[in-house]
C-alpha cells in the first residue's frame, strides 16, 4: 500500500538523485533554452504543452494543468543530446594578428554530448485545489572548443548551468475552467574560456533570482482542452572571478519572458491532435558585459531578437492491437534569437526543424512510461566575430539528436 510517508521518502530521494545529475549537465538547444525539462511531449515536437497535463510535469508547462491531475504522483525524466556539428574556418586570427589555421584542423568538429534531467511531483489535495514541485534545467549551453582549435582567441568554453526550483498550485473553478501559478527560484553559474595569445582567461561565477510563471486552462468540450502559460523574465545579478589575477567581476543576465498557447484536439478514441504557438522575449538579452573591480570591462554582444516556435503534434493509440501503449508524432520550427551580425562561435546558433517520434506505455495503474526521439536540423550560418582584436570568420552547419526516457508512479 502507497501512503503518504512512502510517497515524501520516494520525492526526496529522487530530488536528490535529479539535482545530483541536473547540476553537472548541459544540454543543447536554440541560444540556450532547452525544451527537454521533461519527456513526456519530446514525442510530439513539444506539441501542446500548455494544454497536454497528462503528468506532474505540467506543474513547469502550465501549473492550471494540474486541476487536470486525479491521483498524487512523480516522474523522473533524463534526456541525452548528441550534436553531429562541423565548423568550418576562412579565417581565424588572434590578438597579434597571428594566423591560427596554421596547423590546426579545418573544419573542426566539437565534441558535444550532453545530458538533461527533470523531477516532478503533484499532489491532489483536494477536488478544487492541487500542488506540485519541480526541479528542472531550464537553461544550458556548452560549446567547447580543444586549446588547439582555431577558435580558441575567441572561445574554448563557453559553458551555462543552472537549476529551477519550481513549486506551483491549481485552483479548478469550475469543470471547464482552472487557473494556475507558481514560484520560480533560479540558480546560474556560467563559464566563459578563452586563450588569445596574450594568455588563458577564464571568468567563472554564479548567481541567483526569483520570477513566476502563470496559467489557465479552459476546457469548452470533452474534445477540445486550451492552454495558456505566461513565464516571467528573470534579472540575475551574478558575481564571480576572473582566473590568473582572480579579479571580481560583477554582471547582470537579463533572461527573456515567454508566452505559450496550446490546443488540443479529441478526434476519436485512437488520434489526439495538438498544437503549440510560443513567443519569447529574447531582445531583453542585448549583451553580457562584465564589469571587473580593476575598472575594466568585457563585453559579448548579441542583440537578440524576439523568436518564435510553432509546433504540430499526434497521439495514436492503436486499440485494435495494445491498449497500452500510445504513438506519438511531432514536427516543430524555432526560430533562433541569434542575429547574423552578431552571432559568434560561443553561440553558433540558428533556426531548426524537429522530427519526433515517441511511445507512451502503459504497465499498470501506477507504472507507466515516455520514451522519445527528435532529429532537429539547424540551418546553416555563417559567424564573421571580432573580439578584442581576435578575428573568426567561418560557417557552421548542424543536426542534433535527442533521445529521452520518463517513469511515471501513481500513488493510487
Amino acid at each position: 500500500m502507497i501512503t503518504k510517508n512512502s510517497f515524501q521518502i520516494v520525492c526526496s530521494k529522487s530530488v536528490f538523485a535529479v539535482v545530483a545529475l541536473g547540476l553537472a549537465s548541459t544540454a543543447f538547444a536554440a541560444a540556450f533554452k532547452p525544451l527537454e525539462q521533461s519527456i513526456t511531449n519530446l514525442g510530439n515536437a513539444y506539441a501542446g504543452t500548455a494544454a497536454y497535463a497528462s503528468d506532474a510535469s505540467t506543474g513547469y508547462y502550465n501549473p492550471a494543468g494540474l486541476a487536470n491531475l486525479t491521483e498524487s504522483q512523480i516522474s523522473l525524466s533524463l534526456g541525452y543530446s548528441l550534436a553531429d556539428s562541423k565548423l568550418t574556418a576562412k579565417t581565424a586570427t588572434d590578438v597579434d594578428s597571428s594566423n591560427l589555421l596554421l596547423g590546426t584542423q579545418n573544419p573542426y568538429s566539437p565534441d558535444e554530448k550532453n545530458f538533461l534531467s527533470g523531477f516532478h511531483a503533484a499532489w491532489v489535495l483536494n477536488d478544487s485545489v492541487n500542488a506540485s514541485l519541480n526541479i528542472v534545467t531550464p537553461y544550458a549551453l556548452n560549446t567547447e572548443y580543444e586549446r588547439t582549435s582555431f577558435a580558441r582567441a575567441i572561445s574554448l568554453q563557453s559553458e551555462i548551468t543552472t537549476i529551477n526550483v519550481s513549486p506551483s498550485v491549481s485552483y479548478k473553478i469550475n469543470k471547464e475552467l482552472a487557473l494556475g501559478a507558481g514560484i520560480d527560484w533560479l540558480r546560474l553559474d556560467i563559464k566563459l574560456q578563452n586563450q588569445p595569445s596574450t594568455g588563458f582567461v577564464e571568468n567563472q561565477g554564479d548567481g541567483d533570482a526569483f520570477g513566476y510563471h502563470l496559467g489557465m486552462m479552459w476546457q469548452p468540450s470533452s474534445a477540445i482542452r486550451m492552454g495558456l502559460t505566461y513565464n516571467s523574465a528573470i534579472n540575475i545579478d551574478a558575481e564571480g572571478r576572473r582566473s590568473g589575477d582572480n579579479i571580481l567581476f560583477l554582471t547582470a543576465i537579463k533572461l527573456p519572458n515567454t508566452l505559450t498557447y496550446s490546443v488540443l484536439s479529441i478526434i476519436d478514441e485512437n488520434w489526439v491532435l495538438m498544437a503549440d504557438l510560443q513567443w519569447t522575449h529574447w531582445s531583453r538579452m542585448e549583451d553580457l558585459t562584465l564589469r571587473y573591480a580593476d575598472n575594466t570591462t568585457s563585453i559579448e554582444k548579441f542583440n537578440y531578437a524576439n523568436t518564435w516556435r510553432f509546433a504540430l503534434g499526434a497521439d495514436y493509440k492503436p486499440s485494435n492491437y495494445i491498449n497500452n501503449v500510445i504513438l506519438k508524432f511531432g514536427a516543430a520550427y524555432e526560430q533562433s534569437p541569434t542575429v547574423d551580425a552578431y552571432r559568434s562561435a560561443r553561440i553558433p546558433d540558428g533556426d531548426r526543424w524537429w522530427f519526433s517520434l515517441g511511445l507512451h506505455w502503459y504497465v499498470n495503474r501506477n507504472l507507466s512510461f515516455d520514451f522519445g526521439y527528435s532529429y532537429i536540423s539547424v540551418n546553416d550560418v555563417s559567424i564573421n566575430q571580432n573580439s578584442a582584436g581576435a578575428v573568426f570568420a567561418g560557417n557552421y552547419e548542424s543536426l542534433l539528436h535527442v533521445f529521452g526516457a520518463q517513469v511515471n508512479w501513481k500513488f493510487i
